[in-house]
């Protein structure tokens, strides 16, 4: 049964029909939600339909854009956390949430990102050359050297959220934050 027979059908039970995303033959570059309403004759009859087109184009455009954005974030080999203004996380890619030591988004999801890359005095203090190294925690305690950075994420002039990026500095600073 089409679509027409479905909805003209006297077990249809819906007043309306509400169809989204959809793309018409004639305009294949553009998408539509549309709402199909019946208009009953005396006798109770499906006699005519009023069809309202609602272009969301530029919706489906910026779900389409989102979604690149989240994968680019998701395969990001830089450590990335997306924290509220309480400094909650609310989204953290891959390479933070390997890095720390948790299994999935979800352990890392709701928890103070402070606590995670609060700076941690130096553990080897047998260095020659000064310098100021922020040591993170990992979820089994293991000490990691980082470089942290933090940006605001702005709407109008009020701050929505922060992003984070803490930079792994073993390779370029040794191995010695185990060392705790």
């Amino acid at each position: 049964m089409d679509l027409y027979e479905k909805f003209m059908s006297k077990n249809h039970h819906k007043d309306y029909l509400y169809l989204n995303d959809i793309r018409l033959n004639a305009h294949r570059d553009r998408f539509f939600d549309v709402k199909i309403v019946p208009i009953f004759d005396d006798a109770g009859e499906k006699k005519y339909f009023v069809l309202t087109f609602d272009d969301v184009t530029k919706r489906m455009k910026n779900l389409r854009r989102l979604r690149n954005l989240k994968m680019a974030f998701d395969q990001s080999k830089e450590n990335i956390a997306i924290t509220n203004t309480d400094h909650k996380i609310i989204f953290a890619n891959q390479s933070f949430i390997a890095e720390y030591g948790f299994s999935n988004e979800d352990d890392v999801l709701n928890r103070d990102i402070r606590q995670l890359i609060e700076k941690i005095e130096k553990p080897n203090q047998n260095e020659l050359i000064e310098r100021e190294i922020f040591y993170n925690k990992r979820a089994n305690g293991e000490f990691f050297p980082v470089e942290i950075s933090k940006s605001e994420v702005e709407l109008g002039d009020e701050t929505i959220s922060y992003i984070y990026f803490a930079k792994n500095t073993e390779s370029a600073y040794g191995s010695d934050a185990n060392d705790a």
